[in-house]
């Protein structure tokens, strides 16, 4: 029989009730309607809805419990309040593994498999709660209460057990996960520690060790008020981290759009060049000199090879980014000696200056990818340079506190002003006499900024390039 609340306790524990109630159809629709649709492919939200609706009910026991005056209609209450309590345990086990990310193996074998157990005994099993009667009185802020239960059957022991073990395991693993792992969630772990608190009241008073009313509604909800702040704090980062996902789509179908209009243009001529000569063999081939025809398979095949390698750095160009690739510690000035010694014939007559401080730390990042924005760089020097009196090479690394700042410069013809915002765009050549496919720097620029760094230059006509560009220590770069 459902009881109007007759003291201060239950009418707290209706108020609960209706609490969690909403909270776990709050929740519910945060997993129906917000969490899907943003691609979260997690349930915590689910398993917090289920975890407040088992709440709501262990409420519900709690307010009938503590109005109820016979052992008859105790008894029936402590029992709704055990199968409570199991349904709840549950669901926060199964929450903790979600909102940690951490895959708990022996989830199946220790809490799956023997819930359904516990759950029907709690449920069925008539000396779950033995036919003892037990009152049990104490004094609250100066007001008495009196509560009609019953002792608790040794399976109900062992099902306290049960509990005690396996809120002690995700105790540590919280704090584990959140404290020492990652950025401390303070709200949820302020809020873990007062529910645990209250769960492990439940289990002494459930055992005998002294009286009190069972607060563990009321654990939970501080527990679950601070997972509501929490919660805010989460949906501000996902309503963020959509919006930039928004922002990065544009960029990236600009820059799609741009990357086909260009790379079109670019490829046209090899192949026009291809089809004319082609056209010209074909229809008179035969009033041709061998000489003649000679020269134009020469041509047709150079052009064949120019296409064939602005496909493979295309091919790069592209895969940077999109490939995975190891992230391990760099050392900087072992990196550069490695690449300038494969350079050692080509810089032949160069002046080369290389300043790295000796006790830099490494970089983490990949070494394919920072090897490739020295060696592009280089590439770009030797090409231009190779007309003038006396190059140069300069070469310096100046560490910062999160970062280090790179320069790789020359005294080549140098960049007007004017094209220095031009410079690092896909297929843009300074020079068209000096060759190259004009997708060298755009490379330097995509490996940098994927990487979380930044890219300048500094160039006037007539007084050489320098090229500036920084990766952060620990580099996101892939």
């Amino acid at each position: 029989m459902i009881h109007f609340p007759e003291n201060f306790l239950s009418l707290l524990s209706l108020i609960l009730c209706f609490f969690f109630l909403q909270g776990g159809i709050f929740f519910l629709y945060c997993y129906l309607r917000v969490s899907r649709n943003l691609g979260i492919v997690t349930r915590e939200h689910l398993y917090f809805s289920l975890m407040s609706f088992g709440q709501a009910l262990y409420s519900f026991g709690a307010w009938n419990l503590y109005s109820v005056n016979t052992f008859v209609e105790g008894r029936f209450w402590e029992r709704f309040q055990w199968v409570s309590a199991i349904l709840v345990f549950v669901f926060f086990i199964h929450f903790s593994t979600q909102y940690l990310r951490i895959p708990l193996r022996w989830r199946r074998w220790t809490v799956d498999l023997p819930a359904p157990f516990f759950f029907l005994m709690a449920l069925l099993w008539p000396d779950f709660i033995t036919q003892v009667p037990h009152v049990k009185s104490f004094t609250l802020f100066g007001h008495p209460y009196k509560f009609f239960e019953s002792e608790s059957g040794p399976l109900a022991y062992a099902t306290a057990a049960w509990f005690g073990f396996h809120i002690l395991a995700i105790f540590f693993a919280w704090f584990y996960y959140l404290g020492w792992k990652l950025k401390i969630r303070l709200a949820a772990v302020l809020g873990l520690m007062v529910f645990v608190a209250g769960a492990f009241h439940e289990l002494f008073v459930a055992l005998g060790f002294y009286h009190s009313p069972y607060v563990l509604e009321y654990g939970f909800f501080i527990f679950s008020v601070a997972f509501y702040f929490q919660l805010f704090l989460d949906f501000f980062d996902l309503y963020r981290l959509n919006l930039e996902r928004s922002s990065e789509l544009t960029r990236l179908v600009e820059e799609s759009r741009l990357f086909i209009n260009t790379v079109s243009h670019d490829l046209k001529s090899p192949l026009l060049t291809i089809e004319g000569f082609a056209t010209i063999l074909e229809d008179g081939a035969s009033k041709m000199t061998p000489e003649q025809r000679q020269d134009y398979l020469k041509r047709i095949s150079k052009n064949a090879n120019h296409l064939m390698n602005r496909l493979s750095e295309l091919k790069n160009f592209i895969n940077i980014g999109m490939v995975s690739e190891e992230i391990e510690p760099i050392h900087v000035k072992d990196l550069i000696d490695e690449i300038l010694k494969g350079y050692e014939m080509s810089l032949k007559g160069y002046k080369v200056r290389v300043k790295v401080p000796e006790d830099l730390r490494p970089l983490h990042g990949s070494r394919k990818r920072v090897q490739d924005v020295f060696m592009n760089l280089i590439d770009n020097c030797l090409k231009y340079c190779q007309k003038i009196q006396g190059p140069e090479l300069t070469i310096h690394v100046n560490p910062r506190e999160e970062e280090m700042e790179f320069m790789v410069g020359d005294n080549g013809p140098g960049i007007d002003p004017l094209y220095h915002d031009k410079v690092f765009d896909l297929f843009y050549r300074a020079d068209t006499e000096t060759g190259g496919t004009g997708i060298g720097l755009a490379a330097v620029k995509k490996i940098v900024t994927r990487a979380g760094g930044r890219i300048w230059l500094e160039s006037e006509l007539g007084k050489g390039t320098k090229i500036f560009f920084t990766l952060p220590i620990r580099s996101s770069m892939s």
